[in-house]
């Protein structure tokens, strides 16, 4: 079964990241596109050739009955309204977690839900293969988890628009994958986030910091320095009831110690090549398979209802320099 996809949005990120992503993979055709420049429907024109069609209404895209399934790479703030509209007309959808505090997340998953279609997050950090292989230690091994930290270092801060970073942006907007991939070993739901941080430029942007967030009987950790000038570091840090864990996210390096201090490593790499980022291969081919019936989508409505939840209880936190509580959209 080959899988016609549509793609709404052509921008970088779905040129580097999506497609390659889905082609790589195998058993899917590009057979739409829908673009809002005339040079970017140029660009898709030429990339994909006379077989697909363009357009540059995202909403006529989703008259077409040949598309199968659409992945959404639109800004954050047009993905609710474009993933209602794709929900309703009956296509499997791929969409980029909306941005904290969204007031229409819950209808777009609330359809999501009475849905027969896949709607899959692109939530790729909860997708890697080691995020799976620890999971499973703790599972078999550590026993429940009391902490799960993990740490980003990055020198976005410092690349990114200035505009971004004065809203307060990019903390805030990064916040759902890196919650995510806390939740991902976490049992039950998450209930606190408390954000602190420095703001060395704008009062509003948190450049480095942690946001702790509460779970029943443990915590998580998001500790973040985005003005790095080392390259992208990404490490994930459990402490369990019987044991330990590291991992390397971005390698898929791991080590793990349970009744005994000597270390045991192992290592669950992501696929390569690596498109856009880590666990983009692996997100991209979880959503295929959902659709073709083989397994579930690990990132469904509730895995993205939960996480949206905690960010937006982040970006709250954030800026209001105190902890926010987790509202449920149930």
């Amino acid at each position: 079964m080959t899988i016609a996809i549509g793609l709404i949005g052509y921008g970088s990120w779905a040129r580097e990241a999506y497609v390659p992503a889905v082609l790589e993979c195998g058993g899917v055709e590009v057979q739409a596109v829908a673009a809002r420049s005339e040079g970017t429907r140029r660009l898709a024109a030429e990339t994909f050739g006379p077989g697909a069609e363009i357009f540059g209404d995202p909403f006529r895209l989703l008259d077409d009955a040949a598309v199968d399934a659409v992945m959404i790479g639109l800004p954050s703030e047009l993905v609710s309204a474009v993933g209602i509209a794709s929900i309703q007309a009956g296509k499997h959808v791929w969409a980029e977690p909306p941005p904290p505090g969204d007031a229409r997340v819950a209808e777009m998953l609330d359809l999501a839900d009475e849905s027969d279609r896949v709607f899959h997050a692109d939530l790729e950090l909860r997708c890697l293969p080691v995020v799976a292989a620890v999971k499973n230690l703790l599972r078999a091994k550590l026993g429940p988890p009391l902490s799960v930290r993990v740490s980003l270092q990055c020198n976005w801060a410092n690349t990114w628009g200035a505009d971004a970073l004065e809203r307060g942006a990019i903390a805030s907007g990064l916040s759902i994958w890196y919650l995510d991939a806390i939740d991902a070993l976490m049992d039950g739901r998450p209930k606190r986030v408390d954000v602190m941080g420095a703001r060395p430029r704008f009062d509003s942007a948190i450049e480095t910091g942690a946001a702790l967030v509460e779970y029943d009987g443990a915590v998580g950790e998001w500790a973040f320095n985005l003005r790095s000038p080392a390259e992208l570091s990404l490490r994930l840090e459990v402490a369990a009831l019987d044991g330990e864990a590291e991992a390397d996210l971005a390698t898929g390096q791991y080590r793990y110690r349970a009744g005994s201090p000597s270390w045991v490593e192992g290592a669950a790499p992501p696929a390569q090549p690596i498109h856009g980022f880590a666990g983009m291969q692996e997100c991209a081919a979880a959503f295929l398979h959902a659709i073709q019936g083989s397994c579930e989508t690990p990132t469904g409505p509730s895995v993205l209802r939960q996480v949206h939840a905690a960010a937006t209880a982040f970006d709250e936190s954030a800026k209001s320099g105190t902890a926010a509580a987790i509202v449920d959209y149930d």
